[in-house]
């Protein structure tokens, strides 16, 4: 194959397997000359090339999940406490869910932990995976999620 009919082929296929084809071009061309007429397809090969790789990145930011937060406090009714926990089982059908609650003194932080231990048990059964509890700056905070099946 001489590197006009792999150019040929270029043309014919309108690039489904390009990396291929370039494969065929750099084995055709035997000669510096025919090397420099190739590279006037790079820019082709480029494009596409970077075409691809943009719509890889953009599936990747439409695949990304979707967080909601519950927000508790030490102080919170049953009743208060059941909603938002009937709410983070529904949130867990679409989206991550991240739970934190504020604490002031030493004996809300055990308070704290203790409701958010509670909350997490209370949607674990729906739950895929969850973050331990995390300490910091006056709050507690946990992670829960469900693995979504993929779309492809």
């Amino acid at each position: 194959m001489t590197a006009a009919d792999a150019i040929a082929s270029l043309d014919e296929t309108d690039g489904l397997d390009i990396e291929a084809i370039w494969a065929q071009l750099n084995a055709a061309a035997r000669t510096d000359d025919e090397r420099f007429t190739l590279l006037s397809n790079f820019g082709r090969w480029r494009y596409l090339a970077l075409h691809g790789e943009r719509q890889q990145q953009r599936a990747a930011r439409e695949r990304q999940a979707e967080t909601k937060e519950v927000h508790l406090t030490t102080r919170i009714s049953a009743a208060d406490f059941a909603r938002k926990t009937r709410n983070a089982r529904g949130f867990l059908q679409a989206a991550t869910v991240r739970v934190s609650v504020p604490y002031g003194s030493a004996g809300e932080h055990a308070a704290a932990r203790a409701l958010v231990e509670r909350f997490v048990a209370s949607v674990a059964d729906l739950a895929d995976g969850q973050v331990p509890i995390q300490d910091g700056h006056g709050e507690l905070v946990a992670v829960v999620w469900k693995v979504q099946p993929s779309a492809s």
